[in-house]
């Protein structure tokens, strides 16, 4: 019975090694389960209200679908006048990604969030196998290959770039990252280099691919000193490759700098980033091997100077460990080097947003980490491979049931915030939100709540303000509303939507504060901000003008509205109202 058994169990590996090493199908396979069983659930979810109002719902260029104005818009950013994006989208220039939203709406419309889920499913399916091609090629083992492969598509981390539609640019990028690195290790330059600038365009953070296709290519031919004689020569061999991730990487600046983060760098200081960023770089560590109490976002922790400069004597340490040990231990300084370039983009060297780090920041830079588990894997020395590979597989058994878990929290929007409070009750970002939810619901003491909470965490957070004003002025107090909105103009002098909402309580009628003079100047400042191409405070500044006895100025902010080839239909029946109380 025992010696059946055995037989038994050497037959099952001897499959393994028949099936995935001879026939690359049965993993691409294995790969379509797993990610269908996680992810397939995810058709059924809906848009969630972080960014994917401003991305998708709110963005009129995409609402468009596939359209040539909308392809010029990705492309440039030249912003027509008539058909307006939300403050924001702006910050990457990522035209491959827009496109695809595109071309989920013209297929399946703005409102079936499904189709736009199953694009993204299908698009990390796609990554996980093309992980699986680039690591068979690298590590010439195809059960190594396989093993990342796996662990890349079901890792809880991974979650957020699949769940949430708007990091498409996160799977799409990937995609193309991918593809390039395979066709770099299998001799291919030319298809390399145009997946490459597809990878680019999808994504602006993927300009680190030369660094870690040379480390790659180093690893394989056997390279263990690392020396500079050894990267200024692969610096000149792959210098066309630098030179236009360099481009990409000025131009991501600038886009970073003319958008709504231009606005809010201030508030994330360089230094303050920089402090911070091994803190963050330990944390997705940590979460790598223990991936529980994952969320959309972080807050930073509390400022401790002592920690973070302990964080960064241990990374300098470990870095040091990791260099000093190269030769020894050639798979460990893969890993460790593929994970630091990987996240040094997203670290908080540039601005990236408020979250202190990001479980999509981790899409990319982890991959050596698996390829490092696969090799262990799969390594034939000793008499532990049938228990390594049984480990393996129940290792990624626990992460199918983690992610599949953690996938279900972006169900919808409640579910999202809801779950994110409870694992971060203290992150204004995820309490702001969750007010804003309630405030949506017209559930507006319940909203105030939250927002005082998050106030007396981030006192000046212009957002949270912004919508305490909201709730403020529908809960019948106006007063409190004004304070609100000028709270969040002083915080964020570029916030466009509070000066006019601020207008809009100084002129209502039966406001003990009603002021129209000042009203006109917060309409005015919301027109300058939104480079006059948003009806509503160009139509109340027209008002204001009129009120005030301008009455030619008044015409003629009218007249630029006539220039906009769509009006909402209360703003076409202010227009109107307004030309027949004043006869023009």
């Amino acid at each position: 019975m025992e010696e059946k058994a055995r037989r038994t169990v050497n037959a099952f590996f001897e499959s393994i090694d028949k099936w995935f090493g001879n026939e690359p199908r049965a993993a691409l396979v294995l790969i379509v389960l797993v990610v269908g069983l996680v992810f397939g659930q995810a058709v059924h979810f809906g848009f969630v209200p972080y960014d994917d109002p401003e991305m998708v719902l709110g963005n009129g260029y995409v609402n468009g679908g596939l359209t040539v104005e909308g392809i010029r818009w990705a492309l440039t950013y030249h912003d027509s006048g008539l058909q307006v994006a939300h403050a924001g989208v702006e910050n990457l220039w990522h035209p491959l990604t827009w496109i695809s939203h595109m071309t989920d709406v013209q297929v399946f419309g703005v409102e079936r969030a499904g189709g736009h889920h199953l694009t993204s499913v299908l698009l990390h399916c796609l990554t996980s196998w093309m992980v699986y091609l680039f690591a068979w090629r690298l590590t010439a083992s195809p059960l190594a290959g396989l093993v990342a492969a796996l662990l890349f598509a079901i890792h809880p981390l991974h979650v957020e770039s699949v769940a949430w539609i708007s990091d498409r640019k996160g799977v799409l990028s990937g995609l193309f990252f991918f593809s390039s690195l395979w066709m770099i290790v299998t001799g291919r330059r030319s298809w390399a280099w145009m997946f490459f600038l597809a990878a680019m365009m999808a994504k602006p953070s993927t300009v680190i691919l030369p660094v870690l296709a040379i480390l790659a290519l180093g690893w394989k031919a056997g390279e263990r000193s690392w020396g500079w004689r050894f990267w200024w020569t692969k610096l000149i061999e792959w210098r066309w490759w630098f030179g236009i991730a360099l481009v990409i990487s000025v131009m991501t600046l600038w886009f970073q700098g003319k958008g709504s983060h231009g606005e809010w760098m201030h508030h994330l200081s360089l230094s303050y980033r920089l402090l911070h960023l091994p803190g963050g770089l330990f944390f997705t560590l940590w979460h790598l091997f223990v991936p529980f109490g994952l969320t959309f976002h972080y807050a930073y922790p509390e400022d401790n100077l002592w920690v973070s400069l302990l964080f960064w004597v241990l990374l300098i340490f470990g870095m040091l460990m990791v260099w000093w040990w190269r030769r020894r231990y050639p798979d460990l300084f893969f890993a460790a080097m593929w994970f630091l370039v990987g996240a040094l983009p997203s670290a908080g060297i540039f601005y990236v947003g408020t979250s202190y780090t990001a479980d999509r920041y981790s899409y990319l830079p982890l991959t050596g980490a698996f390829l490092f588990f696969g090799l262990w894997v799969a390594g034939r020395g000793g008499k532990f491979y049938k228990g390594r590979v049984g480990f393996a597989g129940l290792l990624c058994c626990g992460l199918m049931v983690l992610s599949y878990r953690q996938c279900a929290t972006w169900r919808d929007g409640w579910t999202l915030l809801t779950h994110a409070e409870r694992i971060q009750p203290r992150n204004p970002v995820v309490l702001g939100n969750l007010g804003a939810m309630h405030q949506r619901s017209a559930q507006h003491r319940e909203a105030m709540d939250l927002f005082r909470r998050a106030l007396k965490i981030a006192p000046e957070d212009a957002r949270v303000w912004y919508n305490m004003g909201n709730s403020l002025r529908d809960s019948g107090e106006p007063v409190e509303a004004i304070e609100a909105f000028r709270r969040a103009v002083n915080s964020s002098p570029g916030f466009a939507n509070a000066w006019r909402n601020l207008g809009l309580v100084l002129c209502a009628p039966g406001n003990p504060q009603r002021d129209v003079r000042v009203a006109r100047d917060a309409f005015a400042r919301a027109c300058e901000l939104t480079s006059r191409n948003d009806a509503i405070p160009l139509v109340m500044l027209a008002e204001m003008e009129f009120e005030l006895g301008n009455v030619p100025e008044a015409r003629r902010v009218l007249e630029e509205l006539q220039g906009f080839r769509q009006l909402d239909l209360k703003v076409q029946q202010a227009v109107s109202r307004l030309r027949t109380r004043y006869g023009d």
